[in-house]
């Protein structure tokens, strides 16, 4: 659940506005970050919040990390 930073109201994801992916340039296959679009029912109050992901490796991948 998330939480307003204006007034501490509890949001439900009824409340989420938009929601979109948004990749960095640089390491397009190792970060990925999802930002979410929200408005607070209580005050109105509109804001975002981004989460980061880091998608597992795959094995060919992580052998060649161990290997070097």
């Amino acid at each position: 659940m998330v939480e307003c930073p204006e007034c501490h109201t509890k949001i439900e994801r009824k409340d989420l506005i938009k929601e979109w992916s948004a990749t960095p340039n640089a390491k397009p296959d190792e970060i990925h970050v999802t930002i979410h679009y929200w408005q607070c029912p209580g005050c109105g109050h509109k804001f975002r919040i981004a989460t980061r992901t880091w998608p597992e490796k795959s094995l060919k991948q992580k052998l060649k990390d161990a290997l070097g």
